[in-house]
């Protein structure tokens, strides 16, 4: 078993099983899975993840190390740790593990050493919020940024521990948990620009939504669904197969 610093390994069993419950509903995650156990596409590479502990977090870990990478894992917020996926990681799937729920300022800061000191070459959260890919999510920041909806620390306050400035941000709502903070890229947003931006995407990709819709039944044709019936407030319609 590798070194970790879990609460309860006697937990272990429990976690398992929450975990195969949440990767019943990660299906793109399991498809990678399938892809890394046989590629090994990270071999050879260390990985130091400082994450919410929870069973999502596991089922990436799991999918990290079938991968072929050496990865070790802490918590980025002991209040979102669940004890008993991280003795799961421990056991079942052999990553290194550090993370408590409710552990002290000592322990946090300790577990988040024990990852830096990995050498890893990959680092999931470096504390300052340096992006490594934009991505969908920047790429709505960005647009609803065009029409002044959001507010966010400039790339040069990024990881900067003034007081003024964390109160600042801290007032947006873009701080949480205990201290000391930093200021970090987190964004708050207008949710109606939100909404505006997905759709204006969705239009761009020649996709139609259905607004208040719901799939009510399948239309069946041996053996096969040959249509999908929608009640809206339209009526009721039959979308077929193409």
């Amino acid at each position: 078993m590798p070194k970790h610093d879990v609460k309860d390994m006697g937990l272990a069993k429990k976690g398992m099983s929450r975990i195969e419950w949440a990767a019943m509903d990660m299906p793109v995650l399991e498809n990678i899975k399938k892809r890394f156990r046989k590629d090994k596409p990270l071999k050879g590479l260390r990985v130091s993840a400082c994450l919410h502990v929870t069973t999502e977090t596991a089922n990436l870990m799991d999918t990290l190390r079938l991968g072929g990478a050496a990865v070790v894992l802490c918590a980025s917020n002991p209040l979102s740790t669940q004890d008993d996926v991280a003795a799961a990681c421990t056991k079942y799937f052999k990553v290194p593990t550090y993370a408590i729920k409710g552990e002290n300022n000592d322990t946090y800061y300790k577990h988040i050493m024990v990852a830096a000191d990995h050498k890893a070459q990959i680092t999931m959260d470096d504390g300052a919020g340096r992006q490594a890919v934009g991505g969908l999510c920047q790429e709505i920041v960005d647009r609803m940024e065009r029409r002044g909806a959001v507010h966010y620390p400039p790339k040069s306050e990024w990881n900067d521990p003034d007081a003024q400035l964390v109160e600042h941000y801290s007032r947006w709502g873009l701080t949480w948990g205990r201290g000391p903070h930093r200021v970090r890229y987190s964004v708050a947003f207008e949710p109606h620009e939100f909404i505006f931006a997905a759709d204006e995407m969705l239009s761009e990709a020649g996709v139609r939504p259905l607004y208040h819709t719901w799939a009510c039944e399948p239309l069946v044709e041996d053996g096969a669904i040959r249509a999908v019936v929608i009640q809206n407030k339209a009526g009721r319609q039959a979308i077929a197969a193409k």
